[in-house]
């Protein structure tokens, strides 16, 4: 019997994208759809990669350029919300667990 590999949050991801790919989003809904998702990634990703430059030069504007990005990922959320409306924003919130859900299976 062959070996279960582990499956990564890149799987899960997509595992997503093609349940996102069903929804036939064109246009500003489909914007909408990608702030939402990348909004997260965007807000931690660019906060951690300032604090770490702060903590290697020593110096203060990282921390403020980190609450920046910070900020900056919430305001694209609720635009993503916006000009996804509330229907895709549901369904967003459908697909998203069941990815993981799909993942925990398969471990």
């Amino acid at each position: 019997m062959p070996r279960r590999t582990k499956i990564s949050y890149c799987a899960a991801m997509l595992h997503a994208a093609r349940r996102f790919k069903r929804l036939g989003l064109k246009g500003w809904p489909l914007v909408g759809m990608l702030f939402i998702l990348l909004n997260v990634p965007l807000g931690w990703g660019g906060s951690i990669i300032c604090i770490g430059i702060a903590h290697s030069t020593g110096k203060h504007w990282p921390y403020i350029c980190a609450t920046v990005i910070y900020i900056l990922s919430w305001c694209m959320l609720f635009i993503g919300i916006a000009l996804a409306g509330k229907e895709v924003y549901k369904r967003i919130k459908t697909i998203i667990p069941s990815a993981f859900k799909a993942r925990k299976r398969l471990k």
